[in-house]
């Protein structure tokens, strides 16, 4: 079985039907997301993306991206906006921006339902990055995270499936190798870490990792789900 697909075939399934979309589906989507009234008919957020709308009819990738980082500044959980804002650097080549809209992107589904398909398509195409861009810890966290979701997905058909376990331990390899060292996934590493030891019924490992993630979370901020999550487990832990 592949557990991660190539780059191009990711993208592609990223920005499914972005690129068909028209001026006119683009205001569609963004209707759904406003109420249209004369006071946002005059915010800067609406002014924001009628303008990138705009950009990308034109195919003006840079434009589109300038208006669509100030929409998502003050809209930042439109998901089918960020997916546009993707797309845009992905065009331009801009692997940098690119990575760090996945990983926003990846912080927006996790509390969203049904969203672990798409998230390891992410998770594969942030590890993909992260080899280009020389970014190791960033690879082996997202690679980690891969294999966590993977399992996931098994375990929601079966779950006494033997592969969604070995995954597991896949996983638990990947972000043993993250949660050494000072950079931005360490209490991260240790919160999955904490969260497998906890699926693979082993409460001394688990409840180690536990207590190195809200060690390292000052340093290393988890995301606001994960964060949410970690609090409503303390006294079980404890």
């Amino acid at each position: 079985m592949r557990f991660f697909t190539s780059f191009g075939i990711i993208g592609a399934v990223l920005l499914a039907g972005c690129h068909a979309l028209t001026p006119m589906h683009l205001r569609e989507i963004r209707f759904q997301n406003e109420e249209e009234t004369e006071m946002a008919a005059e915010s800067s957020s609406v002014r924001s993306l009628d303008a990138a709308i705009d950009a990308i009819s034109t195919g003006n990738d840079q434009a589109a991206i300038t208006h669509l980082e100030e929409y998502l500044q003050l809209k930042p959980d439109q998901i089918q906006f960020r997916k546009l804002l993707i797309g845009c650097y992905l065009r331009t080549n801009n692997d940098q921006q690119t990575f760090r809209h996945y990983e926003f992107l990846l912080a927006d589904l996790q509390s969203k339902e049904d969203t672990l398909a798409d998230r390891i398509a992410l998770h594969t195409s942030a590890m993909e990055l992260a080899i280009s861009l020389e970014q190791s810890h960033a690879e082996e966290f997202h690679r980690g995270l891969g294999f966590y979701c993977i399992s996931q997905r098994l375990r929601q058909v079966d779950s006494e499936n033997e592969e969604a376990e070995a995954l597991l331990f896949k996983a638990l390899t990947a972000l043993k190798g993250v949660s050494e060292g000072t950079h931005p996934y360490r209490a991260r590493a240790w919160w999955y870490t904490y969260l497998i030891y906890e699926m693979l019924e082993q409460p001394m490992p688990a409840r180690d990792a536990y207590r190195k993630a809200r060690e390292f979370e000052p340093f290393s901020p988890l995301t606001p789900t994960e964060t949410v999550e970690m609090r409503l487990r303390e006294e079980i832990v404890q």
